[in-house]
């Protein structure tokens, strides 16, 4: 009888002993399922955006708009670029927008730094004054403290016309949100980062503009391109005497031959681009592009610059 039950014992056995083997290797795919998944959704479901206030606040509200949408758990803290890149280096935020002086370096190794917009500077003048094109060195001497000897008169920078024996008035605006613009002036176009104490600042476009529309004219400095047909026209702007001169078009801000431009980066860390794929796509799209371009201040990186970016 004991070698009759034998087999069936042993069946048990061998039975009990594959089903506990199947059950352990269900239970460890689970775990191990759970602890590849659970810090991806983590991850995915918590991300927090900081740095510069350049971008306005409707670009705070595109942002809350696409969190809802994506089911996204965003927060956002924009206290200025020099606070968001230490919470970015410290591990405490995911993606901080970094507006660099134009002689400061990117951060580097690990972090990734890809241009979202610009702020500029556009030196204009009126339309009666034959002048299409301007050098550092002609601004510096015309606006600059310790600025070249020899710009005061319009023939001096090059124009010809009624205008040409005429002085020539220095102005900027400076209106609350100008300021940014007036100091990427001075210290791109300058040598020395300080306006004469002749510069005349305006708080107002209008009054700005009014006044330009004497005679004598006038140069300026606004922190967006005029609109067509305003009686301004933008001047291109050339690095050096001899130099190709560029206009302020999307294009020109965007690959930098326009050189009175300030970007704003998106700055992020490379093993992060995965998890902040959804993220990072939308900051490029279109309906974000949209929202920027409300701001005259500001110019968003061009349709046809944001595949490369991508």
């Amino acid at each position: 009888m004991s070698a009759s039950r034998s087999p069936s014992a042993n069946g048990m056995s061998v039975g009990r002993a594959e089903t506990r083997a199947e059950g352990f290797f269900v239970m460890r795919l689970i775990v191990f399922l759970a602890l590849w998944l659970v810090p991806l959704i983590g991850f995915s479901a918590d991300v927090r955006v900081v740095g510069s206030d350049l971008l306005g606040a409707d670009f705070g509200t595109v942002l809350e708009v696409f969190s809802k949408r994506e089911n996204l758990r965003l927060t956002t803290a924009f206290a200025g670029s020099r606070a968001g890149l230490d919470e970015l280096k410290a591990g405490k935020a995911d993606v901080a927008l970094v507006a660099f002086a134009p002689d400061e370096k990117k951060p580097e190794g690990s972090f990734v730094a890809l241009p979202l917009a610009y702020r500029i500077a556009v030196v204009v003048v009126p339309e009666h004054i034959e002048l299409t094109q301007i050098s550092f060195k002609a601004l510096d001497g015309a606006f600059g403290v310790g600025g070249a000897a020899g710009f005061s008169l319009w023939r001096d920078l090059g124009a010809g016309g009624a205008a040409a024996p005429l002085t020539v008035t220095t102005h900027v605006l400076a209106g609350k949100g100008d300021e940014l613009s007036v100091d990427l002036f001075a210290r791109t176009a300058l040598r020395v980062p300080k306006l004469k104490s002749s510069v005349l600042r305006y708080h107002d476009f209008a009054t700005l503009k009014a006044r330009l529309s004497a005679e004598e004219g006038g140069l300026a400095v606004l922190p967006y391109v005029p609109p067509v047909g305003g009686g301004l026209r933008a001047l291109l702007v050339a690095r050096g005497e001899g130099e190709p001169a560029f206009g302020p078009s999307a294009e020109n801000i965007h690959t930098g031959d326009y050189p009175l431009r300030l970007p704003v980066y998106v700055v992020y860390r490379s093993e992060s681009a995965a998890r902040l794929r959804s993220l990072l796509t939308f900051l490029w799209s279109d309906e974000v592009a949209g929202s920027l371009a409300k701001n005259p201040a500001l110019m968003p990186v061009p349709l046809s610059g944001r595949p490369q970016v991508r």
